[in-house]
């Protein structure tokens, strides 16, 4: 459904609206994986395992954040399948909650979620790239970044937002170059874990076993795979079931990005047929490629490595640099940072382009700013990109820490994706006879244990880092007196807010009543 359909937007739109059926499937495709594959593969696989405790709980792990993204996708994927429609989830958390749980997603998600991640991957760019600049001190990542490593952030942040608003479609033709270009590169680091398995090893770099020395032999690489792979002590030294839970939100920050697909449902060609395709696929490709790549770190480095490393100077060029370096000297540990830069931008570029459509769709329907949902003569959605971008520069300036970012936003995240499979419940109670051209796997059982999962991770969000889940939580408790001032008391927007939603339910009723 093109966005000038009326009932899609039963609202005035200023300027315009966005372009129906520019995104071909390849594109979307490609945006879906760009968005999600950035730098959290390099990172995590530390913090997961040492979160998890043991080897085999850690694959588990990231085997079980692939099934819980899938989840919740195809739980979306029902719901915009229906319906298709840029708001995203605030459009269908308005059809199942309305105005304020709809208000309170897009406020938290414009206030929390969307610059915490941008920060987060802008930062993880700027420190990549500053690890190559002479004279430059990059950091951790759970250390607070210089002036110098905020301004490449926010420089980064400001290209991506002027690639987004040279057109709606350049921003998937730009995904498919960075794209590319990440899975390029890991496939390059998974050859080197082939190779470390078979022996190679630079005599110049590795890891001193706690000797204080540098332990660099064949026989040392393949002692590695060996133990890692033991299949009598491949679950030994498992953590409790909370640290398990915050080694699977490590693991999950990694496919961060799956369920901002639904906000290209007015973009993408013949939306009923491939957006859920664009999930499955994409997904499925995510999935492989960090699969191949912890099972290329597990082939090279010793557990205790890995995960000793997340807290110790060689994480600052992240697990994968060091990793390369490892195998195959200072240049593979260059090729490997190169990658992650490219791939860090690549999700800041696709995370950008997506999420400016949900605040464009919010402010077209009355709950937000009207002035984002102005469009460009090129028809991207420039005002939402501007702001959302200052918002994101704002946020890494006042914050400048990758993990603090992320912790900034897990707990709320979680919050609202449990909602994605509240609302599909509510869907099937309201619209019992509506046409679903795609319907969750396993209903009723596979949403509720999907948003009992949910809860358990925004609960052990909170364990681990209780004063920025504190802040994030601020936030998500002043959202809905915001909407209760911005709406209830100001009779005038009030109508406007029930004006546009008055359309919500009724196309839904009218597809179910063609059928017959």
């Amino acid at each position: 459904m093109s966005s000038g359909d009326a009932a899609s937007s039963p609202r005035a739109v200023p300027n315009g609206a966005l372009a129906g059926g520019t995104l071909s499937f390849r594109a979307a495709v490609a945006l879906t994986c760009a968005d999600v594959i950035g730098s959290g593969i390099f990172a995590s696989p530390g913090i997961v395992l040492r979160w998890t405790g043991s080897v085999g709980a850690a694959l588990a792990a990231w085997t079980v954040a692939g099934v819980i993204t899938y989840v919740g996708f195809a739980c979306l994927a029902e719901l915009s399948t229906q319906d298709p429609n840029a708001g995203g989830l605030f459009y269908y958390f308005r059809v199942a909650f309305g105005g304020a749980t709809a208000f309170s997603w897009t406020f938290i998600n414009f206030t929390v979620i969307v610059p915490g991640s941008l920060g987060a991957l802008a930062l993880t760019f700027a420190h990549y790239v500053a690890s190559v600049i002479p004279g430059w001190e990059a950091g951790g990542f759970e250390q607070s970044a210089d002036f110098k490593i905020k301004g490449l952030a926010c420089l980064a942040v400001a290209v991506a937002a002027a690639l987004n608003c040279l057109s709606a479609s350049h921003g998937g033709g730009v995904a498919k170059i960075f794209l590319t270009a990440t899975l390029v590169g890991c496939a390059f680091v998974f050859s080197l874990g082939v190779a470390g398995a078979f022996g190679v090893h630079d005599g110049s770099h590795g890891w001193d076993g706690g000797t204080g020395g540098t332990m660099n032999t064949t026989n040392a690489t393949k002692s590695a795979a060996a133990e890692n792979f033991e299949l009598a002590t491949v679950f030994d030294g498992t953590r409790s079931v909370s640290a398990l839970g915050v080694g699977l939100v490590s693991a999950l920050w990694a496919f961060s990005g799956a369920m901002d697909t639904a906000s290209i449902g007015e973009e993408i060609r013949d939306p009923e047929r491939n957006l859920s395709r664009v999930g499955v696929i994409g997904l499925t490709i995510v999935s492989s490629v960090y699969l191949c790549l912890n099972l290329a770190y597990l082939m090279v480095l010793p557990a205790s490595v890995i995960a000793d490393g997340s807290t110790t100077e060689d994480s600052k060029q992240a697990m994968g640099v060091f990793f390369a370096r490892t195998v195959a000297g200072h240049y593979a540990g260059l090729a490997v940072t190169v990658v992650v830069g490219l791939s860090s931008f690549g999700a800041l570029n696709s995370c950008m382009y997506l999420s400016a459509r949900q605040f464009y769709a919010s402010a077209r329907d009355g709950l937000f700013p009207e002035s984002l949902a102005r469009v460009n003569a090129r028809q991207a959605p420039h005002v939402a990109i501007l702001a959302t971008a200052s918002w994101t520069a704002a946020l890494t300036c006042v914050m400048s820490s990758f993990a603090a970012l992320v912790n900034y936003l897990s707990v709320a995240m979680w919050l609202y994706y449990g909602l994605v499979g509240v609302a599909v419940f509510k869907s099937r109670a309201t619209f019992p006879d509506a046409e679903r051209p795609y319907s969750v796997p396993g209903y009723p059982f596979v949403p509720a244990v999907y948003v009992a999962a949910c809860l358990y991770l925004s609960a052990c969000t909170f364990a681990a880092a209780p004063w920025q889940c504190f802040c994030a939580l601020v936030f998500v408790a002043a959202a809905f007196p915001i909407h209760e001032a911005a709406f209830a008391w100001w009779p005038s927007r009030r109508a406007v807010a029930n004006g546009s939603a008055s359309g919500l339910g009724e196309r839904l009723v009218s597809r179910s009543a063609d059928e017959y």
